[in-house]
């Protein structure tokens, strides 16, 4: 009776302590949100915030001049989030943290009726949660509430295995088992006509394998006929949702912009797959947070600190598998579907980080990101085994420690993380640096720039939307625009009309040419520097004098022959007299005098225009062709014998955006000198 009592109390205050981290790590998550982050806050975390303002400024789900990335159309994401709190503040900081918190409600609320449905009792649920809400790492924590990508599929993956639960094994109300039926249906679809691969890696597949395994009654417990038949019946629901997803995802790809940003999946070397193995391991350590500083002094009280978070994280990785074991032992039905769909993910996700070319494995900790969703869960396998080991007393005992440990380091996991980001380490001061960047910036009345990628959109949200800055890339010495996760509109002229400027590292400023930005109009008013920043300012729009950034062409810009004109014969001459640029070929030349540049284009009607000089012969010795980009659809060509040299024209219209490029073909009899082509829209 005794040893009733003591366990009693033991699970009381339990339960008490358990309450109180976890209220303590829901308060810095929220101060995480609003203030902490800001300091570590990046152009991937940005990106929802943009992608919103601009579903709300379109008023579609998919805006039509959005670049999605990999066929990736993010339909359930946390943008959605942002897009309503448009109507009454601005694409800034704020919108972002309200959104976050509002991110980290709904995956809190998955995380606990998944535990109430997996039958945790109430002290390790707490705890659970109080683990949860401090992040467990600081790259965890920034996967799950700042960039949240990643913790996106985990909650999706709650709710999936909340809706199996229920249609499987709760109530007979004909009612509720269609609303759970159809929600289940409706977040599979969902998930394949997002990104069809991802749903097939994270969920699909993980799914099939659980599902088919209780149907087929191949596990060990005896299973009740309804619950094999109900479980065949989400197996059909999900093959259905595949056939329907995938040509919904064709549909909606259709009438958007899509980028392919990364090349084809290859398999890696026996030597490369081994190497990946190690890597692995760095990776796995890191998202427990027990990665330790590199240089640290073992015997110093920061080399104790990482010691101790080294040994919890290699106690977590070990009490996983003991833990899995152990739930397909003693654990319900409920255990067994959670456990092998969380398992088959993380076996899937492993190989493709193992033995392909997916993962840039020269960052290991960050490509381990893909293995965060699937870990998470098997994460939680581990935290509840307490609820339901009671023979076990030391397994249970280090597992709460352990996890009274985890739920302690919500602070350094949000303010002291020195894995993902430099700046964690001094980050008052690196908030302090892009204030006083963006206070810069605004003193010198410039609000709309351009810069890399990892420095353009974090600035804009940062600014509330007051300084715009754009992504770009730098190419033969200007700048051009790097169109993922960005809006076309971006890079209009119309779009801003004032001064511009680009905001580069002292690196980026070596490539850029101001004399090359010169010769297309571009010119340059004054260059500062501050923040460790050189700013080059423009009397006007990068956008009104740069080829290949306005794709509505309102106005007319030049694409010039130069040395780094794409070509299959001929050679690259400046002309003595007038010193023009000229790609030139020889009679006897047959082929590309010149092909590209590849641009795109908004629906429309074009003027083209062909630099070529003036000739006379008596056959067809040049071809020139507005052609589309891949597919070679010729949209307008012309065959010529002769020429006034006073420019060719070329007339055509397309319906949807597509991606063209300007060809001239030396069909041999003559010599031929091609100056450029130009490019207008017709009103």
């Amino acid at each position: 009776m005794q040893f009733y009592l003591n366990k009693f109390k033991a699970s009381r205050l339990l339960e008490k302590l358990a309450l109180v981290l976890l209220v303590l790590n829901v308060g810095l998550l929220i101060w995480y949100q609003f203030d902490g982050y800001q300091a570590q806050f990046h152009s991937d975390s940005a990106h929802r915030v943009l992608l919103g303002n601009e579903v709300f400024k379109s008023g579609s789900i998919f805006p039509s001049d959005w670049s999605y990335v990999n066929r990736d159309l993010y339909i359930l994401y946390g943008h959605l989030l942002v897009a309503p709190l448009m109507v009454f503040m601005k694409p800034g900081y704020l919108a972002y943290a309200i959104s976050g918190v509002l991110n980290a409600l709904i995956f809190l609320l998955a995380s606990y009726l998944l535990l109430k449905e997996l039958k945790v009792s109430k002290s390790i649920v707490y705890l659970t949660l109080a683990v949860i809400c401090a992040g467990i790492s600081g790259f965890v924590a920034e996967n799950l509430f700042g960039q949240i990508t990643y913790g996106n599929i985990i909650t999706i993956s709650m709710y999936v295995l909340l809706m199996v639960f229920g249609f499987i094994f709760g109530t007979s109300s004909p009612r509720k088992h269609l609303l759970y039926g159809s929600a289940y249906f409706l977040l599979i679809l969902l998930v394949v006509a997002s990104n069809p691969f991802r749903g097939f890696v994270y969920y699909v597949l993980p799914l099939i394998l659980a599902l088919g395994i209780l149907g087929l009654g191949l596990g060990a417990q005896v299973v009740e006929p309804i619950m094999k038949q109900r479980a065949l019946s989400l197996v059909m629901m999900t093959v259905g949702a595949v056939i329907a997803g995938i040509p919904l995802h064709l549909y909606i790809l259709g009438g958007v912009n899509n980028i392919q940003g990364t090349s084809t999946a290859l398999w890696l070397t026996y030597e490369q797959s081994i190497s990946n193995i190690v890597l692995t391991g760095k990776g796995l350590l890191a998202i427990m947070g027990g990665a330790p500083t590199p240089g640290i002094a073992v015997a110093s009280s920061l080399g104790l600190y990482e010691a101790l978070r080294l040994i919890a994280a290699m106690m977590l990785l070990l009490l996983i598998p003991l833990s899995i074991r152990k739930s397909f032992k003693v654990g319900d039905m409920r255990m067994r579907i959670f456990i092998t769909y969380a398992l088959t993910a993380f076996a899937i996700v492993l190989f493709v980080q193992v033995f392909t070319t997916v993962p840039v494995m020269s960052d290991p900790v960050i490509s381990s990101r893909y293995l965060v969703p699937p870990l998470f869960l098997l994460l939680i396998c581990a935290f509840i085994r307490p609820s339901f080991d009671g023979k076990n007393v030391m397994v249970v005992v280090v597992t709460i420690a352990v996890m009274i440990f985890a739920a302690l380091m919500a602070y350094p996991n949000y303010f002291r993380s020195y894995v993902n980001s430099a700046y964690y380490a001094d980050g008052s001061n690196e908030r302090s640096r892009r204030v006083e960047l963006l206070q810069f910036l605004k003193a010198n009345d410039l609000s709309y720039g351009y810069a890399s990628y990892w420095n353009a959109g974090m600035y804009s949200v940062l600014s509330d939307g007051d300084v715009l800055v754009r992504q770009v890339l730098f190419e033969n010495g200007i700048p051009v625009p790097y169109r993922h996760h960005a809006a076309d509109s971006w890079y209009y002229s119309r779009t801003w009309t004032g001064k511009s400027f680009l905001l580069l590292t002292p690196d980026e400023r070596k490539l850029v040419n101001v004399d090359t930005l010169s010769k297309y109009g571009v010119r340059l008013v004054s260059e500062l520097q501050h923040a460790g920043y050189v700013i080059l300012v423009f009397e006007k729009n990068l956008a009104l004098g740069l080829p290949g950034w306005d794709l509505t062409y309102e106005h007319k810009v030049e694409f010039k022959a130069s040395e780094n004109s794409m070509k299959q014969i001929g050679r690259f001459v400046v002309d003595e007299k007038s010193g023009r640029p000229l790609l030139e070929s020889k009679p006897k030349d047959i082929g590309a005098l010149h092909f590209g540049p590849y641009i795109r284009i908004v629906p429309g009607k074009y003027r083209v225009v062909f630099g070529i000089d003036a000739f006379t012969a008596d056959r067809d010795v040049i071809r020139i062709e507005v052609s589309t980009a891949p597919g070679e659809k010729v949209m307008a060509d012309r065959i010529l014998k002769s020429t006034s040299g006073q420019g060719e024209v070329l007339e055509f219209e397309v319906k949807k955006q597509e991606l063209i490029e300007f060809r001239v073909w030396a069909l041999g009899g003559a010599a031929l000198r091609f100056s450029g082509v130009s490019i207008e829209q017709i009103p």
